[in-house]
């Protein structure tokens, strides 16, 4: 069975009396809508005496664009994959006696849709990319890493 888990990017800085998150750092846990907004609730060390010292669940509340689901695969380097992930896969095309191996490079970002996972490519006209996540590499992020993303629309 995996593992149900999102992250989102924290709207504002949080502060127990041993950790702290900044506004814009990830944050990784459970997804819920609350008070009108959506939020991350994550464990947290906090020292509050008797039994509310050790791990409390906090909720952070985060941007809503930026909320991702982890999909329940690792890549080739064993890093979870979440959806917003831009993956690299390197696919075997064909063989022959006078080129050897031909492989291709593709760039996609995982998305979710019907009920399932996929990552369609970046480059217009590149085809479909393999469910096999476990060959691909995480190379970013939409939200941290637009760079990876320019001059490669599927338009």
């Amino acid at each position: 069975m995996r593992e149900i888990k999102f992250r989102g990017k924290a709207m504002e800085d949080f502060e127990t009396s041993h950790e702290t998150i900044q506004k814009g750092e990830w944050v990784y846990g459970y997804y819920a809508w609350y008070n009108g907004s959506p939020n991350i609730i994550t464990r947290l060390c906090a020292e509050g005496g008797g039994v509310c010292s050790g791990l409390v669940d906090c909720i952070i509340r985060v941007d809503i664009n930026t909320v991702g689901q982890l999909i329940g695969s690792l890549d080739k380097n064993e890093k979870e994959i979440y959806d917003r992930d831009i993956l690299k896969y390197d696919r075997f095309l064909c063989w022959s006696r006078e080129k050897g191996e031909q492989r291709k490079e593709y760039i996609g970002v995982v998305k979710y849709a019907s009920a399932g996972f996929w990552c369609p490519p970046i480059k217009k006209g590149t085809g479909m990319l393999s469910l096999d996540f476990e060959k691909s590499v995480v190379i970013g992020n939409v939200d941290d890493n637009e760079n990876l993303l320019e001059g490669e629309s599927n338009g």
